[in-house]
């Protein structure tokens, strides 16, 4: 890329002005290890202008997504989406970007109608993350307990129900579901800190301390 061209022309001038042969050496070694750099780096092509192909535009999202080209592969996600709605990569890639977008309400729309196709763990506590950020813990508790129906041994889940329990008030049930995430990775440091904050709300403070102490 251009970038890189300039990184390569600029480390050359600076080899060129390097004192001594030492430097030099040094800087040349630079040089031609940023060469190589350069040289792997794969420079993605643009969202196809012209295909209608699902598949491929997923595909060319994908790679964008890997350059940290975001707002390209989300276009590129709507393109995919628009070309064949009921497409299921389309459907749950498109929906993850409208969340990293904030657009929560057409990611929960997205992720359930990809549900309506495959129900799978990984979808359903995407929908759960989404409905909490539109403040609808019922809706995302609801989501959380389908995704540990299918996979129990999820600790993350068990610790997002926690958090979505505790919004809600249900402290108690909170504290349970802390503790299933902790009793599957009792290293996890969040997990205890979380479980002191429902059990101070339910007024055990005792028992809190010890959490947080932890």
């Amino acid at each position: 890329s251009a970038m890189h061209r300039r990184l390569v022309m600029a480390s050359g001038v600076m080899c060129r002005r390097a004192a001594g042969a030492h430097a030099g050496a040094l800087c040349a070694l630079l040089l031609l290890l940023l060469v190589q750099a350069c040289a792997e780096v794969e420079i993605p092509p643009p969202c196809p202008a012209e295909s209608d192909r699902a598949d491929a535009l997923v595909d060319a999202a994908r790679q964008l997504q890997r350059a940290r080209r975001e707002a390209e592969a989300a276009a590129c996600l709507e393109k995919a989406h628009a070309a064949a709605p009921t497409f299921l990569p389309a459907l749950v890639e498109s929906a993850a970007a409208a969340s990293r977008a904030g657009r929560h309400g057409e990611a929960v729309r997205r992720y359930s109608a990809a549900l309506g196709q495959e129900v799978s763990p990984a979808t359903l506590n995407n929908l759960a993350i989404a409905h909490q950020a539109l403040g609808d813990h019922a809706a995302a508790v609801a989501a959380y307990r389908r995704a540990l129906r299918l996979d129990e041994d999820d600790a993350s889940a068990h610790y997002n129900l926690g958090t979505a329990l505790e919004k809600a008030g249900e402290y108690k049930a909170a504290v349970k579901a802390y503790k299933a995430a902790i009793d599957l990775e009792p290293e996890e440091a969040k997990y205890y800190s979380n479980m002191g904050g429902s059990l101070a709300a339910m007024n055990r403070t005792e028992t809190a301390e010890r959490s947080y102490k932890w």
